[in-house]
């Protein structure tokens, strides 16, 4: 119960930052530092007087001990409990079996339905994926049944609990031989000041979401986790990465990085940082403060694959010829959410593929070779058409001069020229029909209402792109639009529809199943 400790008070979890009298009032009181700012009601002082301190400001509170303040509970006890509780009231009903009996020490025991009590520690036994997120387990200790229960686990999920330091998840570690991904969210560790011991960890995932851990922290976990892969340090308040000061083996396993839902917007700060991890594919910064990435004066990000900057504040078309100067290997890339992609039209998404040669997927969706083709003349022509000086050409536009070798040069001095992807485009009209599904692909006037809206969009667009568009334009959630259908309609001259179902996971280009400019497109939810 002393500061440093960890909490649960009344489905609360929080760290005791002060134990003792506060003035004016009788009794003993706890400080507590709150995960959940919003549960806290000051930063440790009262009346003026300042108890202790919170690292997130107004994230603190006095509390009396009660029946429902918790310390925790050992990590057998909560896997115990989840996995292996109803043994009584619920095997008692069952029909009873021959009970068993053996020796506890000199004692003997009765255990009635004991083969059931077997049945329920070996299912435990083939579990490879094992959750005790938020069981309030405080501290861990080994012994030879955790071993055997848990010997074939991969996956270990101990996201919020009450844990202070390292140490317990040291000795979980040590009895998970098989132990690939380990989940620590919503906990609250100690800052360390030295390294972790060295372990034969064959962990390669390791989450840290929501932790308050620190970039600069991570070289002192990194001897325990010598295969680390996978990194998450998202929804950590974090501002800036600051330097390892020690030396690392993460330089050379890392590969994937997440660092969602911080408050970071130093896109150099950010290539200081990871830049010299040899092996890093894979950079996830949704969700954070960037206003733009500048142009790059040094080394580039070579080995970068993978960047999300969904929902981020990138409003300037220069941050995205400066990804393609960053990140010259760049093959996907999320965007979705800034300001620069708020405009629903296809134009945009087309600018974004023509300045990024090397893009295969965009948002999720796969850039097609026709895609890239009619993106990359529509690109050329808006080019010619908007800038006559050659220089403003090149400096506003860096891929105009390869994309002129790979298309050839337009002729700016008449009119765009057909073929480029303006003249392509064609317009469909959508019609939410009927939520019933027709039984005939011949469907009558009264089963198609008017058209509720209409897309531009081009013949080489995938099937799939389509029904995310077409979706979205209709504001169908999620949820519903997995299991929508979509059909072409064509209107007959006898005033019925032929309706013809859309493979939903197609990547086939809409013009193979006869969509053409003026088609009808029904939407069944």
């Amino acid at each position: 119960m002393g500061v440093g400790s960890r909490l649960s008070h009344s489905g609360s979890l929080g760290t005791v930052c002060y134990t003792g009298e506060v003035e004016r009032t009788k009794g003993t009181w706890l400080g507590v530092e709150w995960d959940d700012p919003n549960r806290g009601k000051h930063s440790g002082e009262h009346n003026g007087k300042v108890y202790f301190q919170c690292s997130i400001p107004g994230a603190g509170s006095f509390i009396r001990q009660t029946a429902e303040t918790s310390f925790g509970v050992t990590f057998r006890r909560a896997l115990e409990d989840k996995y292996l509780s109803g043994l009584n009231a619920h095997e008692e009903k069952l029909a009873p079996n021959t009970a068993e009996v053996f020796l506890l020490g000199t004692i003997e025991i009765e255990a009635p339905n004991f083969d059931r009590v077997r049945q329920k520690f070996s299912r435990i036994e083939k579990l490879k994926e094992l959750s005790l997120d938020g069981e309030g387990v405080s501290s861990i200790e080994a012994d030879d049944e955790l071993r055997r229960w848990c010997r074939n686990v991969q996956g270990l999920n101990l996201s919020k609990n009450l844990f202070t330091g390292w140490n317990s998840i040291l000795v979980a570690m040590s009895f998970l031989p098989a132990l690939k991904s380990l989940s620590l969210d919503r906990n609250r560790f100690q800052t360390l000041t030295s390294p972790l011991p060295e372990t034969s960890s064959r962990v390669t995932e390791l989450r840290l979401n929501d932790t308050l851990m620190s970039w600069e922290e991570l070289p002192y976990i990194a001897p325990a986790f010598p295969k680390l892969e996978a990194l998450q340090l998202g929804f950590n308040r974090l501002q800036r990465l600051g330097p390892w000061k020690l030396s690392s083996s993460l330089v050379s396993t890392l590969r994937l990085v997440f660092l969602d839902g911080n408050l970071l917007s130093d896109w150099v700060n950010i290539t200081e940082a990871v830049s010299g991890i040899t092996n890093l594919r894979h950079v996830s910064l949704s969700s954070n403060a960037f206003v733009e990435i500048p142009r790059n004066t040094s080394s580039p990000l070579g080995n970068l694959k993978h960047l999300v900057l969904s929902s981020n504040m990138l409003s300037s078309w220069m941050s995205v010829d400066a990804v393609g100067e960053w990140c010259p290997a760049l093959e996907s890339l999320g965007i979705t959410g800034n300001p620069i992609t708020a405009v629903e039209d296809s134009t945009v998404r087309a600018f974004i593929i023509a300045r990024l040669p090397s893009l295969r997927t965009l948002d999720g969706g796969e850039i097609r070779t026709f895609e890239r083709r009619d993106a990359e003349l529509f690109y050329l022509s808006y080019i010619a058409n908007s800038i006559e000086d050659e220089d403003l050409r090149k400096r506003e536009h860096p891929q105009w001069e390869a994309l002129c070798q790979k298309h050839g040069r337009p002729d700016v001095t008449k009119p765009a020229p057909k073929g480029t992807m303006a003249d392509r485009m064609i317009t469909l009209h959508l019609h939410q029909l009927p939520k019933k599904h027709p039984s005939s692909n011949v469907l009558t006037a009264d089963m198609v209402p008017e058209s509720v809206a209409t897309l531009r969009v081009l013949p080489s667009m995938p099937i799939r792109l389509l029904r995310m568009k077409i979706f979205k334009t209709l504001k169908i959630p999620p949820d519903k639009g997995k299991d929508a259908l979509l059909w072409t309609l064509f209107n007959r001259m006898d005033n019925t529809w032929l309706a013809t179902e859309l493979p939903s996971a197609e990547n086939r280009e809409i013009d193979w199943y006869g969509v053409e400019d003026g088609s009808g497109i029904g939407v069944w939810v």
